[in-house]
């Protein structure tokens, strides 16, 4: 019995080292990292470790069939990036990640930036796996896979395929690296190097990431926004025709060169050439963090038709987004919402939705920021019975709600006829004052005399 036990032993491992034996030697064929997802074998998941060029993108790969997979990642293979206005990356290593059936690999990819006028990408950002370069884009991105060409050079030369241009960027200590790359980039776009690209100095990036906050008084037509040098010199024309109406605006971008990191720059906005809003352009330039608005009900009354301005404003009555202008508005209430929330404004300012008419505001409410604040002052809903007497009919009435300071919250009813006798009208109301707050409802005939009133706490 023994020795049949170590015979089916020895069978199954001679069995078992064959196969392995033979797997060794008949890898599974490779398939490229695009075709696996497309034939839903694997998933991807990838994230920025911050900067563009060098070792700056980790992907998590998982194997999610039953079988080993060989993943190509060639060199070419474009990842977007999640955050529109920072710059899309550019695998220029090819690698091949092996997986066995139900596992995840993690893998460091080696990249390029393909949108030098984006930022550069923030740590943890993600990405999505987009697509294979192209034409002389794949060719350089293969060559630079070939050749290691691991440099801050390499990533000019790509640039100047994708501008079709910037020949004069495309330099370096390596004067072999240069001539070879330089060949690339001349066949793509047709532009000669020369003497210069071939002298031997130091080539280095600096990348800012920068962004011109602007508040606009007016309505802009064809303005633009442009980098300078400080000597006045055109850098980059950024937007054209920038055609928005007055508010708050924030126009993100990345700027990358080879100049001095001292080196400093003015970004404008423009308009028929008058400068509206200017800063100077640093390397320690960041885009500061901004907070995003929360809904808001606005409920109010006005006297008279009126054409009015709807927005949001700060304290000091500076408008920072326009919802609505020279919008008619009957005689009476109305209620208006505030519902984009996605909207974001600079931070440490009490910001208000208001209602404005020839300069004037009509009402105004409080954007509830704060996490308590909003939770103390959140909407709430009244419901009751307003209770009274008429001694007469009432051919026009009106029942509305009103705070501490007279002003209208919200409107049961108005123009109304009523006849005399005991009444029970039935009313619900929505506020934003706390449930500390007392209100009057007040009935008033078309005179604006009071008949009735009831304190609602």
């Amino acid at each position: 019995m023994k020795k049949l036990l170590f015979s089916l032993f020895y069978c199954i491992a001679v069995i078992s080292m064959s196969a392995n034996e033979i797997f060794a030697k008949n890898p599974p064929e490779a398939i490229s990292i695009l075709d696996a997802v497309k034939q839903k074998l694997i998933t991807v998941k990838a994230t920025g470790k911050g900067g563009f060029n060098g070792k700056c993108l980790k992907m998590e790969i998982k194997n999610i069939s039953p079988k080993l997979l060989n993943i190509n990642i060639f060199a070419g293979t474009i990842f977007d990036n999640t955050e529109d206005w920072q710059q899309d990356l550019m695998v220029v290593e090819e690698q091949i990640v092996a997986l066995n059936p139900k596992n995840t690999n993690f893998v460091n990819l080696q990249t390029v930036c393909v949108q030098p006028s984006n930022g550069s990408p923030a740590k943890g950002v993600s990405f999505l796996l987009a697509k294979i370069a192209e034409g002389h884009l794949l060719k350089l991105a293969q060559f630079i896979s070939q050749k290691k060409y691991f440099t801050s050079t390499a990533q000019s030369a790509v640039w100047a395929v994708i501008n079709g241009s910037g020949m004069g960027n495309i330099f370096g200590e390596d004067t072999v690296m240069v001539k070879e790359l330089c060949a690339i980039v001349s066949e793509a776009t047709g532009q000669p190097c020369n003497a210069g690209n071939y002298k031997a100095r130091p080539h280095q990036i600096t990348s800012i990431s920068t962004s011109l906050d602007v508040l606009i008084p007016d309505y802009t037509k064809n303005a633009t926004v442009t980098l300078y040098t400080r000597n006045g010199q055109l850098f980059r024309n950024q937007l054209k025709n920038v055609a928005v109406p007055p508010g708050f605006y924030r126009f993100k971008m990345g700027v990358n060169h080879i100049l001095k990191d001292t080196t400093t720059f003015y970004l404008r906005l423009e308009e028929n050439g008058k400068i509206i809003s200017e800063k100077i352009v640093t390397k320690n330039d960041s885009v500061p963090q901004l907070q995003k608005m929360n809904k808001a009900t606005l409920a109010y009354n006005v006297d008279s038709d009126v054409n009015t301005r709807i927005g949001i404003y700060d304290e000091e009555d500076n408008l920072y987004i326009l919802l609505a202008d020279n919008k008619p508005l009957k005689k009476g209430f109305h209620k208006s919402e505030f519902l984009e929330a996605k909207r974001e404004l600079p931070l440490g300012k009490n910001y208000f939705f208001k209602v404005k008419a020839n300069g004037k505001t009509l009402a105004q409410q409080k954007i509830l920021l704060d996490k308590a604040e909003a939770k103390k002052y959140a909407p709430l809903t009244k419901r009751g019975t307003f209770t009274c007497k008429l001694e007469k009919d009432m051919p026009i009435a009106k029942l509305a709600v009103y705070d501490d300071n007279d002003q209208v919250v919200w409107v049961v009813f108005s123009d109304s006829k009523l006849s005399r006798g005991n009444k029970q009208i039935p009313y619900v109301f929505q506020h934003q004052y706390g449930t500390e707050a007392v209100f009057m409802l007040k009935l008033t005939d078309s005179e604006g005399n009071i008949i009735a009133s009831q304190s609602v706490k």
